[in-house]
């Protein structure tokens, strides 16, 4: 289906609160701490957006793909359950919150999670292809199948989340053996 782009000047007509929207393509678009709370976006791209700080209480994203964002301390645990995660390609996510947000499948590619919570996700088959996770918070996460082995930067108990097939490389094997104080060559 074809997306609608959306301008600048035409993002001044619509109200957002409560909004059903879709098959739309916002474009370089500063949502800078705005109310989107109860807004339902469908098959909609936010493409070199500035999303940082926006309310996100209720919002419902339905095969959304974020390219190119700036979504610095998004809370993407105030949204509604995700039925299919948003696909984030190249996004700027430090300090977004995952905390116990059921993300099964979601792709982060080439993405900064520098200090992200992901408390209480399940992110099982998730995809983290050459993310720097320098500080995110892994705690209870069930990472199940997860794919690991391109991101760095991460450091994730095994005793206290489920990685039970998670894939990772011999490079990152030490974010996983951290607390244990191992020099790893």
């Amino acid at each position: 289906m074809m997306l609608r782009t959306i301008t600048p000047d035409e993002l001044l007509t619509i109200s957002f609160r409560g909004e059903e929207l879709e098959c739309l393509k916002f474009e370089k678009i500063d949502f800078d701490g705005m109310d989107l709370s109860g807004s339902v976006f469908i098959e909609c791209t936010f493409d070199q957006c500035n999303l940082s700080n926006v309310s996100l209480s209720r919002v419902s994203f339905r095969e959304c793909l974020f390219e190119s964002c700036k979504l610095t301390g998004c809370r993407f645990d105030d949204c509604q359950p995700f039925l299919q995660p948003p696909v984030f390609n190249n996004c700027d996510l430090r300090l977004a919150s995952f905390t116990s947000c059921k993300l099964t499948g979601i792709r982060f590619e080439q993405c900064q999670l520098k200090e992200a919570d992901f408390t209480g996700a399940v992110l099982q088959q998730a995809v983290f292809s050459g993310c720097d996770l320098s500080g995110a918070v892994f705690e209870q996460t069930d990472l199940r199948k997860a794919d690991l082995q391109s991101s760095f930067g991460f450091t994730i108990d095994p005793e206290r989340n489920n990685v039970r097939n998670a894939i990772v490389s011999n490079e990152n094997l030490a974010g996983f053996l951290a607390k244990y104080g191992l020099k790893i060559r």
